[in-house]
């Protein structure tokens, strides 16, 4: 059976795909709206180029839009493969190896021959889908984080019509109203998570491991479970230290660094903002491991936001640790090999 290579860029409303074969060599590429109409047309190309061939496409994270199109095709049968990368990994790729110009074309075909470099690296992995409860955290996550954004929109809204002395007082009460009624759709949906978690023991006994080290609660807890997923796709902390995209990244010219330390700011942003309030309270706080941690590297130098990022880390690396053992988090033992 033959291999193609297929590179689509994921965007709200459209599908742009670029095809190759084993050698590199384009073999096709079209456009399709990003609905259930369009997968059965992008299916409908790419089985007609070639008869008997296997099609490995490659999409970049892009939450429910790449999932929707990633679970069509693994329904779809053996010879449409979905494979979904991390956007990080797919950016260095792109920027390693080919042009810089930004088009949706430009990306879909870095997406194929991405795909291809990790098939002949033999490191090319099917994407599979969640299991049922644990997509469905994921979907009561993202929402909650949808309301959590509305209703800073709505403080921020109401702050500027506070200074405005000319508002209407309708207006500042109607924006207030907002604010409480994002408030209660927000502990309502918590309290859905809260629910959902202790309702499935897989999830329930996930979440006990997490929410035994200090400074992670059940939202974090429920964020880590819906974002991540299942972690056997990971081989070491590392690998989600970069999914996540909290991997510290410095401006360098020889032997000379110019400008702050700063995050990579590519990967899952939903997790990376679950994680950093969290790690500012057991940083400074409540977490003794991490606390420890964070005041040796400020002593010895380092800005308090960059030890806040490496503290992100360890957390990623402690999250690992006691997932894999399976034993809750005990600070004695973390503190002794700190």
């Amino acid at each position: 059976m033959r291999n193609f290579f297929v590179g689509v860029d994921v965007s709200k409303a459209e599908l742009v795909c670029r095809v190759l074969d084993e050698k590199g060599q384009e073999r096709g590429k079209g456009s399709f709206a990003n609905g259930a109409a369009g997968f059965r047309k992008l299916k409908k190309f790419l089985l007609g180029l070639d008869i008997d061939g296997r099609f490995h496409v490659g999409m970049e994270a892009t939450g429910v839009y790449h999932r929707n199109l990633a679970l069509f095709l693994y329904k779809s049968g053996e010879r449409l493969v979905p494979v979904v990368f991390n956007p990080a990994s797919v950016k260095a790729f792109g920027q390693s190896r080919m042009s810089r110009t930004k088009t949706d074309g430009q990306d879909a075909l870095i997406l194929a021959r991405y795909t291809l470099e990790l098939f002949r690296d033999g490191a090319l992995r099917p994407w599979e889908p969640e299991r049922p409860e644990v997509a469905q955290l994921q979907q009561l996550v993202s929402r909650r984080e949808q309301l959590v954004s509305m209703k800073v929109s709505e403080q921020n809204r109401l702050h500027a019509l506070e200074e405005d002395g000319e508002s209407l007082p309708f207006l500042v009460e109607s924006v207030r109203d907002e604010i409480l009624h994002l408030e209660d759709r927000i502990r309502e949906i918590e309290k859905m998570i809260t629910r959902h978690m202790e309702g499935h023991p897989n999830l329930k006994a996930d979440k006990d491991l997490l929410v035994s080290i200090p400074g992670i609660g059940q939202i974090t807890a429920a964020a880590w479970l819906g974002h991540l997923g299942d972690l056997s796709r990971f081989e070491k902390p590392s690998q989600i230290v970069a999914h996540i995209g909290i991997a510290p990244r410095e401006r360098q010219s020889g032997s000379s660094v110019r400008g702050k330390p700063q995050i990579c700011r590519t990967g899952l942003k939903e997790l990376r903002c679950a994680l950093y309030l969290p790690v500012m309270a057991a940083a400074t706080r409540l977490n003794p491991v991490l606390k420890s941690f964070y005041e040796r590297l400020v002593t010895s130098g380092k800005r308090k936001k960059a030890a806040l990022i490496a503290c992100m880390n360890k957390l990623v690396h402690i999250i690992w640790a006691i997932m894999k053992s399976r034993r809750p988090f005990d600070p004695n033992y973390a503190l002794e090999r700190n």
